[in-house]
This record gives structure tokens, C-alpha cells and sequence, in this order.
């Protein structure tokens, strides 16, 4: 027990240890050169100041929580479970999840792994964030025609003319296929959908070199700009369409016109008398001579010859 104070004005020295029962109670700094060595157990009842830097060799346990009011870094990784953490790569930072990657990102985008839900994907495509705005079958007759020209020679003479142009030989050029993907969690189902090499060749302004780690350039598709493409094709085939049909309505309302004049000739050839109450043939006289064509004859020949050949058009057609 010392009194009010204990003043050392070089050094103390004491032996192995230094025993104090109650407390020790120290003005305001306690300074150590070298190390100070606890027993089992530091306690701190409301906080402890360090310096610049704390380094411990082993582990920290913490309570409940870690609370940073700045910048909390850590290497390299951040460790949930032997199997799950988060790894920075130094250009990458990557999350696993039961020893399977299922998150990898950069400052230019990123790239999801495996199967995600969601219940909503929006995408941006508000007026004012675009620009060079202007109608896709216009955008496709001149991007894609010149490609047709060249790619089927033969076939530019017979292949459709005006705005749909581009988008119909677009539609025909497509080829949608199945497939299975080699491994992944989506290995064991049958997928529908394009070739991402076949469509570069057709629409190249859809296909995006992706990244990954397994292949070199992955080659990927915007299958949201795919819904705009369908969309141009199906209205070019349905004007198409309302075109045929109009042609059809009105061959099928010039050949009834056709038949029903043909059986009211027919009609009245059989209701002129053909004898006379003797039984002798009726002649007419004709007014241009002998051999004269009778006029309802000619016109019954002229009909019928009409209708046969407008009968052979819509058969060969299809409309009847």
C-alpha cells in the first residue's frame, strides 16, 4: 500500500509480477514500450482508444454485431461459411454459395450463374434517353435488303417489294431450334431459342460478345430486341395477307357474276321453242346473211369460254 503517490524518476524494476487485488487506478496515459501480457481476459467497461493500427494474429470474436462508422477493408475475402464468401480477384468481385459461383461483377456489368427468379425485369426505355428514333420497317428495309440481294442472287426478282422488304426475308431467314445446355442446374430441360452464331449472319445488330471464364468470348443474344423484330415481321405478313385476300374477294365476285350470267343464258337457250307445232325445225332469219352466227350464241361462247378459264385460275388457287 503506497500513499497519495509513487514517483519513479528513472525506472522501477520489479520481479516477475505485480499483483494488485482491487484496482489500479492510472492518470490519464499509461505508456508501454514494448508489450504488456494479460491473462485470460481484457474487460472494458465503456471503451479503449488505440492508435493508428490494431493487429491481432489469430481471430477476433465479436458479439451480435460489428459496427464501423468509416471504412471497414479486408483483403481479399469475406467468409460466411467454409463454402460460402465473398473473393476479390483485384479487377472481379465474386459470390459463392455452397461452393458454386453465383454472382461475379466489375466496374463495366456483371454476370449472373445458375438459375435467378424475379418477380418483375423492367427495362429502361423512356423517350427522352433515346434518340435517331424511327420506324423498324423502314430501320430493316434498309439494313437488310442489300444483305438479301447478296445473299440470294436468283431470288431478288421474286422476293417482296416495299416497306416489308427487309423484315420478311429477315423472318424467313431465321431458324429457331431446341437444345439442352451441356451442364448447370438448367442441363436437364429443353430449351427454345436461336443460335447466337446462325444470327449474326441474318441480324448481327442483336448478338453481343459476352465474357466468361470457361469460353473464349461468348457470344450472347438480346433477346428483348428479338419481340421488336417478330413484331415488324408479322405486321409486314399480315398487310401481305389483307392484300391476297382483297385480290381473292374480288375474283371470287367476278366469277360469280360470270356464273350467274352464264346460267341465265343457258336458261334461255332452253326456253326458246325449238319446232313448230308440225315438228319441223324453226329457222330464224338472219339479217347478216346466210351462215350467220346467232348473237345469243356467240355471247353464250364467249361466256362460257370466260368462266371456264376464271375456273382454272381459282382451282390452281385454291379459292374453290
Amino acid at each position: 500500500r503506497v500513499g497519495l503517490a509513487l514517483s519513479v524518476l528513472n525506472f522501477a524494476h520489479i520481479g516477475s509480477s505485480m499483483s494488485l487485488r482491487s484496482c489500479a487506478r492510472l492518470g490519464s496515459s499509461l505508456s508501454l514500450f514494448r508489450l504488456m501480457r494479460c491473462g485470460s481476459s481484457v474487460s472494458v467497461f465503456d471503451f479503449a482508444h488505440f492508435g493508428s493500427s490494431l493487429s491481432i494474429r489469430s481471430f477476433v470474436r465479436l458479439g451480435s454485431s460489428l459496427s464501423a462508422a468509416g471504412t471497414l477493408q479486408v483483403p481479399n475475402t469475406v467468409s460466411f461459411s467454409p463454402n460460402s464468401y465473398m473473393y476479390y480477384t483485384g479487377t472481379q468481385i465474386q459470390w459463392y454459395m455452397a461452393g458454386t459461383r453465383v454472382l461475379a461483377f466489375d466496374g463495366s456489368g456483371g454476370t449472373l450463374h445458375n438459375t435467378w427468379n424475379s418477380n418483375t425485369v423492367l427495362t429502361v426505355s423512356d423517350r427522352r434517353l433515346k434518340k435517331d428514333i424511327k420506324p423498324l420497317q423502314r430501320s430493316l428495309r434498309d439494313l437488310l435488303t442489300p444483305q438479301a440481294a447478296q445473299a440470294e442472287p436468283d431470288a431478288t426478282a421474286a422476293a417482296p417489294k416495299g416497306e416489308d422488304a427487309g423484315a420478311l426475308w429477315m423472318l424467313r431467314q431465321l431458324r429457331p431450334v431446341s437444345y439442352y445446355f451441356k451442364k448447370g442446374s438448367e442441363s436437364k430441360y429443353m430449351r427454345f431459342g436461336f443460335i447466337a452464331d446462325e444470327l449474326e449472319s441474318v441480324v448481327p445488330q442483336v448478338v453481343r460478345q459476352g465474357r466468361s471464364d470457361e469460353l473464349s468470348n461468348p457470344k450472347s443474344v438480346v433477346y428483348t430486341d428479338l419481340i421488336a423484330l417478330l413484331t415488324a415481321a408479322a405486321q409486314g405478313q399480315q398487310q401481305v395477307i389483307e392484300r391476297q385476300q382483297g385480290r381473292m374477294d374480288k375474283l371470287l365476285s367476278d366469277f360469280a357474276s360470270l356464273k350467274t350470267e352464264l346460267v341465265n343464258l343457258k336458261q334461255e337457250e332452253f326456253e326458246v321453242p325449238r319446232k313448230n307445232l308440225r315438228g319441223e325445225k324453226k329457222k330464224k332469219k338472219s339479217k347478216s346473211g346466210k351462215g350467220a352466227r346467232k348473237p345469243a350464241d356467240l355471247n353464250t361462247s364467249n361466256v362460257t369460254e370466260n368462266a371456264t378459264n376464271l375456273t382454272n385460275t381459282t382451282e390452281s388457287w385454291g379459292l374453290i
